[in-house]
């Protein structure tokens, strides 16, 4: 994919199939055209802890439509637990990060290799039970 467009902090990336992912600082916050899509993510509570290399918790809310076309809301509770240090594909040292967050009904586990600049040089995000995980990786 590459970048079609920038909006502030968030950055879209598209395909020639009209396939759309859009992040914030890494973070994947919108997706298009892959059905089941996350029609907005709220990251900025989680995002200072991945970044950061900070164990904690915080709360992440992603909007879906659902069956009747109606916006539906899943709010999560996070939390993220900071790994080992490692040698990144890309981008030189970083230190593992991983976010699992819960509801009642779903639970993921968001993996991030963070620079020790606070910059996600790799990840494995949940988008939703549809579609699983993307793995991103920025090439430079």
């Amino acid at each position: 994919m590459q970048q079609i467009e920038t909006n502030g902090p968030y950055e879209t990336y598209g395909s020639p199939d009209r396939r759309s992912l859009t992040l914030r600082g890494e973070l994947l916050t919108a997706t298009r055209g892959l059905g089941n899509d996350i029609l907005s993510a709220d990251v900025e509570a989680v995002r200072p802890l991945i970044t950061g290399r900070i164990n904690g918790q915080a709360k992440r809310v992603h909007r879906y439509l659902d069956g009747e076309n109606l916006t539906v809301a899943l709010d999560l509770t996070c939390i993220t637990t900071v790994g080992r240090d490692v040698s990144a594909p890309i981008g030189g040292a970083a230190t593992e990060v991983a976010e699992t967050c819960t509801t009642l009904e779903t639970t993921f586990t968001n993996t991030y290799l963070v620079s020790p600049g606070g910059r996600i040089l790799q990840s494995r995000q949940w988008i939703s039970p549809l579609n699983g995980y993307i793995q991103l990786q920025r090439l430079r």
